[in-house]
């Protein structure tokens, strides 16, 4: 409040409450809801200049730690409430303890989940650091079973199966928790849990200096002996994915019991008995409990991890797979609600906890089934190797080694791979074929039951149905979602769907009014319309990340390619203001070497032309034995032909991923204020780091920040209008037109959106690309239902 706020509320107060006592005026204060008790306290202790950090206002004292405190605070402009996590005082004289807590912001970064905490923000004020997180409304599982008892057998499965989620993703991140337990996993007021406390994650990367921060140091025991691994309790170093599973699975006993799995009187006690003592059978404790969730418990927490689950994806396969039987054996109706203190009383929140399962995103995300190892083998056989460059295929354990199995061939049938000619002049828009450049024949007999895939991902869906589209799809194929390539880049499964792609006409108009000028934006945005449906039939991998000035080297390096920027200078600078005709001509000689500021080899490639992309891509399908993906005509230019090398994203493969799920006009929503989250300040018209800002929903970084990114297709500007219902759509085009689609990042605002799209004839300083592969389904699966398009002309 101002000095002016303050004297107007005094001078309104009677004059009996205009005591000399500071204390009477706070209290009124209080009463009115403009101070909380926390702050009336620390402004009457002469404290109030704590009570703010850096945007953030403090609101009230949450609970402590070792590292230091947890507050509910506010944002000062966005006036979001979080939860403000300060280092103490005292640790910061601990370099190890500030390393610490920076491996904390760094591993909270990575992570965006619905089943984790998200952090939103780290910094420092007065010399205090501190990480901003979500606040979530709930309590931890640890206090709703202190309070209430243990959990009816489906909703322990089903908080369970939240958190291997969370585990999924984590671990895909390359962090492991190490500190899985009750009281880190939170039940918020919908009933949705989420882990929290990333403080002992290991990433895969050492710090800056190299070191590991003495936190993986034998002889250390991080994390806590109730739920800790036999293998992190010898060796911190040792604990892996495997080890949040074993903690896991403690957990799960803790739930359904109300017990530790081990009760001692001393913590080496405690850790001598995960050592050596039988595992204790949960049907012993609860007769309700079906014997296959038992023996899952079993895996998980056996001793030693080989033979536990190898990743949180497999056990949450098993999980579903009993997830039925734990229903059916629920015989009890839990009267479980949150108590005013710990969170709200939702309806939500009591129907979950009467037996609602929240472990499915939506209704029509279906349950993916365990696999069978023969089943699972079948698969393998039937895809492209999920691991490119290398003769044999490498499975990637959870302790992010690979081992090597036997080699096994790409089965793919389809037709021709060549392209049709499209008549000088004209435009026109096909659906890739299936086909690949090598055919290998697989006779399916007539009477072969086709095996059914999962369901499309149709648009709208939200960020939890997204990964589970994925993971149905990835499990189906018989990949992980994210593998690496042969150059250490990311590739994520992308499952096949239906979405609206373009705008509407209120969508344009919005987006105009964002603009300094909105008639001449109008004009400029009309090329989205009209919004229309379209299907995206094959799953494909895509990069994570836009192509790096690293990777592009590479490719320089082993090939001695020369881009066309370096031939002829024709890449125009980026603090240019330049017209089309300045573009054709080039002037500043800028190239993916010097692009006007200094780069890294973690900046993306920008200054290419869209043929150093293809070339690019190309090269990479030959360093993994892929076949090319374009092969140049002498009439026709390039042409993309249908296989699975490496290529550029169609433009509407590009807007599907981009969108992953939604429909607003970015993938975050509509709030500008939350755009510093996902994408950089473009006015500068300087790249960054790639991988910095928050990812979408499929795990994509960058996709409307940073490069803009060539597509595959060439610009035509009524696309939308011939694109409309189409499946798998692209544009091809004569010789004579040089115009690409360019997505992605642009310096005004009412650019950065998933439908905006413009045609460049040149690369720029700000122009990159995002490698993709189809993946081809096998011949034994059954055919996609036909698309059930609804009509929208806006």
């Amino acid at each position: 409040m101002s000095a002016t706020q303050v004297k107007r509320l005094w001078d309104e107060l009677p004059q009996a409450q205009r005591s000399g006592d500071p204390r009477t005026f706070s209290d009124v204060l209080v009463r009115d809801g403009l101070l909380t008790e926390y702050q009336a306290a620390q402004a009457l202790d002469g404290r109030a200049a704590s009570l703010v950090m850096g945007e953030y206002l403090i609101l009230d004292r949450l609970g402590a730690g070792g590292m230091g405190q947890v507050f509910k605070a506010q944002h000062r402009r966005m006036e979001r409430l979080v939860a403000l996590k300060l280092i103490a005082p005292i640790a910061l004289k601990d370099q190890a303890a500030v390393r610490r807590f920076r491996r904390e912001v760094k591993a909270a970064a990575k992570l965006l989940h619905p089943n984790i905490v998200t952090a939103f923000d780290a910094g420092e004020s007065a010399g205090v650091k501190f990480l901003v997180m979500e606040l979530v409304d709930g309590c931890d599982l640890s206090t709703l079973v202190k309070q209430h008892g243990p959990l009816p057998v489906k909703q322990a499965v089903s908080c369970t199966m939240q958190a291997a989620c969370a585990l999924a993703h984590a671990h895909a991140k390359g962090i492991v928790h190490r500190d899985i337990k009750p009281a880190n996993l939170l039940l918020d007021s919908e009933g949705t849990v989420k882990v929290l406390d990333m403080g002992l994650a290991r990433l895969d990367q050492t710090s800056d200096d190299g070191s590991d921060d003495g936190l993986t140091g034998t002889g250390n025991i991080m994390g806590t002996v109730d739920y800790m691994a036999p293998e992190q309790a010898l060796d911190t170093r040792r604990a892996d994915a495997r080890a949040d599973i074993y903690s896991l699975g403690c957990t799960l006993y803790y739930l359904l019991t109300g017990k530790k799995m081990y009760e001692a009187e001393t913590a080496m006690k405690k850790l001598m008995a995960h050592q050596q003592q039988p595992i204790p059978p949960l049907v012993a404790a609860r007769d309700e409990v079906p014997a296959a969730l038992d023996e899952v418990f079993r895996k998980m927490v056996t001793k030693r991890p080989d033979d536990r689950y190898q990743s949180a994806d497999e056990l949450l396969a098993a999980l579903r797979a009993v997830a039925p039987q734990a229903e059916a054996s629920l015989g009890e109706t839990s009267q479980f609600t949150l108590d005013s203190r710990s969170g709200s009383q939702s309806p939500t929140l009591k129907a979950f906890l009467a037996g609602l399962d929240r472990t499915a995103a939506v209704a029509a995300v279906p349950t993916v089934a365990a696999d069978t190892d023969r089943q699972r083998q079948t698969a393998q056989s039937l895809i492209v190797d999920a691991m490119p460059g290398s003769a044999s295929r490498r499975r990637v354990t959870s302790r992010g080694a690979s081992n090597r199995t036997r080699p096994r061939k790409a089965i793919v049938v389809g037709a021709s791979g060549a392209i049709v000619a499209i008549a000088l002049g004209a435009w026109a828009l096909r659906s890739q074929s299936a086909a690949p450049a090598k055919i290998v024949k697989k006779v399916i007999p007539a009477s072969a039951t086709l095996r059914q895939p999962p369901p499309l991902a149709r648009a709208p869906f939200n960020a939890r149905a997204a990964r589970e589209y994925q993971r149905a799809w990835a499990a189906f194929l018989g990949t992980p979602v994210e593998t690496r390539n042969s150059l250490g880049a990311k590739m994520i499964v992308i499952p096949p769907g239906e979405f609206q792609m373009g705008s509407s006409g209120d969508d344009i108009k919005r987006a105009a009014e964002e603009s300094d000028d909105p008639p001449v934006a109008m004009q400029v945005l009309r090329d989205e319309l009209p919004k229309h449906w379209v299907r995206i039939s094959r799953p494909f991998l895509v990069g994570e990340n836009e192509t790096t000035v690293g990777q592009f080297a590479q490719f320089i390096r082993e090939t001695n390619f020369v881009t066309l920027a370096e031939k002829n200078g024709k890449a125009i600078g980026w603090n240019e203001k330049d017209t089309d005709a300045e573009d054709a001509a080039g002037s500043a000689g800028f190239n993916w070497r010097n692009v006007g500021f200094p780069l890294s080899d973690d900046h993306p490639a920008t200054c290419v032309e869209w043929e150093d992309a293809v070339e690019f891509c190309n090269w990479l399908s030959a360093r993994e034995k892929r076949p090319a993906a374009y092969r140049k005509d002498l009439q026709l230019g390039w042409q993309l032909l249908a296989n699975d090398g490496y290529r550029l994203l169609t433009e509407a493969e590009w807007e599907y991923a981009c969108r992953a799920g939604t429909e607003t006009s970015r993938f975050w929503g509509d709030r500008k204020e939350d755009r510093d989250i996902y994408v950089w300040h473009h006015g500068s018209y300087q790249t960054h780091p790639v991988g910095q800002k928050m990812s979408n929903a499929f795990g994509l970084n960058d996709m409307l920040s940073n490069a803009g990114e060539w597509c595959h297709d060439y610009y035509a500007a009524n696309y939308a209008v011939h694109a409309a219902g189409a499946v798998d759509p692209t544009s091809t085009a004569p010789t004579s037109s040089k115009s690409h689609v360019r997505r992605g990042a642009n310096a005004a605002f009412y650019h950065i959106r998933s439908a905006h799209r413009e045609g460049y004839s040149h690369g720029k300083y700000n122009v990159g690309f995002r490698v993709v592969r189809t993946v081809t389904l096998p011949p034994d699966v059954a055919p996609l239902p036909p698309p059930v398009w609804q009509a929208d002309t806006k």
